[in-house]
């Protein structure tokens, strides 16, 4: 579903001890999918931070007035008035670390 045009109220994270989004109607992790206009791309390969950590990294914006919707539902789902984000501007990172056994996990 798009985060940005989905129903906060439909939506929750940490029923019955969840730590990710789910339907309030469900336990199953949901997946969200927005348009983003690409800045920057290194999903294939990687890229090393300056820890020596590989990270997969996708820079982009929201379209306009997207972003709003974006955050402000993130906001009401997690009941929060203040947030942190790895934001610039417009742009929102969106990034995995790698777990030490070879495979990434999601970093949020």
């Amino acid at each position: 579903m798009n985060l940005s045009r989905t129903d906060p109220a439909k939506i929750s994270t940490g029923s019955n001890g969840k730590k990710h989004f789910h339907s309030v109607y469900s336990d199953q992790p949901l997946v969200f999918a927005s348009v983003v206009v690409v800045d920057q791309c290194y999903l294939e390969g990687g890229k090393a931070t300056s820890t020596g950590k590989l990270q997969k990294i996708l820079k982009g914006s929201l379209l306009e007035g997207e972003f709003e919707r974006f955050v402000g539902n993130i906001g009401m789902i997690i009941r929060a008035r203040e947030f942190g984000a790895q934001l610039y501007k417009d742009v929102l990172d969106f990034s995995t670390y790698m777990d030490g056994s070879g495979g990434f996990f999601s970093a949020y």
